[in-house]
């Protein structure tokens, strides 16, 4: 028998085998009889959202307007655990320039957060994007490439006018 605690996307499992251990007839006031999961709640006071957002492709020095071809983003909230992801890709780079980010997260974290990179296409030769960092309070992420010998920032120079990141994703608290 398995038992949720929350909702079921994103509950802590609970394993209980009957024959190593007794099943209690009531857990917080759920009946428990043994024979299937259960579900358990979360107090009304705790939030759990999900969504989704649209990400934004820039540059830090001009902001541009790119051409999307892909621009989606999702998020899911519970409590002050955020867990969003995106993906981005584009037929024209529209003029930006500078750092590349990518604004428009629907919440700001607490601490500095690491967002994963997934997959990728049609970056400059040499230019392996690394990672991507948001720093505290804010609603953009820096991306990040490993260069020669140091870890830099992207720029409009390390992509194609037809470019694509995608499966980026980040869980951080709010």
């Amino acid at each position: 028998m398995s038992i949720y605690v929350g909702i079921e996307s994103v509950a802590r499992r609970v394993r209980i085998d009957a024959d190593k251990w007794a099943v209690p007839r009531l857990l917080n006031g759920v009946a428990v009889d043994g024979s299937g999961d259960v579900q358990i709640p979360l107090p009304a006071s705790f939030p759990v959202e999900s969504g989704t957002w649209t990400p934004v492709l820039s540059g830090n020095v001009t902001a541009g307007s790119p051409v999307y071809t892909v621009q989606k983003g999702f998020y899911t909230r519970t409590g002050n655990v955020v867990t969003v992801s995106c993906s981005v890709a584009i037929s024209s780079r529209g003029g930006l320039s500078g750092s590349l980010r990518i604004t428009g997260f629907p919440f700001m974290p607490k601490d500095a957060a690491s967002i994963n990179i997934g997959r990728y296409y049609n970056v400059a030769a040499g230019v392996l994007p690394l990672t991507g960092m948001m720093s505290a309070h804010t609603t953009l992420m820096t991306l990040f490439k490993q260069g020669p010998t140091v870890v830099a920032n992207m720029t409009e120079s390390d992509i194609t006018d037809f470019i694509g990141f995608y499966e980026l994703t980040s869980t951080y608290l709010i």
